[in-house]
């Protein structure tokens, strides 16, 4: 388990590194007084890539067979959650506030629940440190652009 996380950590510190400038394009792009939604909807695409890209690496890892349970829960709360990007990014560029607003509340779940399971498992940086790359996405990102997509 121990080199698990270890190795899984390297890959959630990666994938904070690439999606940072992603992250800091969607909320400049969705903040101030004229908003550009698919400028937005473009950084959350480019940020669902990036996370869908970290589970991918995160999978390949080989599991401790005493934990596939778990894993297997982290793994589809995290991957719902970059499957809500995608729909997020839709919304933003088609400028439907009130599907973006149901979205982002979508995200939010799916990213506490996979901060829970990973702190709970014994991770240091996926899911828990904040601004991780995998699990802390679009919680403030989507809760700001989803009051911005009108």
């Amino acid at each position: 388990r121990a080199q698990f996380i270890v190795r899984a950590d390297a890959i959630c510190k990666a994938s904070e590194v690439r999606l940072a400038p992603v992250l800091a394009t969607e909320a400049s792009a969705l903040s101030g007084q004229s908003p550009n939604a698919l400028v937005g909807g473009e950084a959350l695409d480019k940020a669902q890539a990036i996370v869908r890209a970290g589970i991918a690496a995160l999978r390949a890892l080989p599991e401790p067979n005493a934990d596939r349970t778990v894993l297997s829960r982290l793994f589809g709360a995290v991957g719902r959650e970059a499957g809500a990007l995608g729909t997020l990014a839709t919304d933003f560029r088609e400028s439907k506030t009130s599907a973006a607003t149901a979205v982002e509340k979508e995200v939010t779940a799916d990213s506490s629940q996979y901060r829970a399971i990973a702190a709970g498992y014994g991770f240091k940086r996926c899911g828990v440190h904040a601004g991780s790359g995998l699990g802390s996405i679009p919680a403030a990102s989507a809760a700001a652009a989803a009051g911005r997509c009108e």
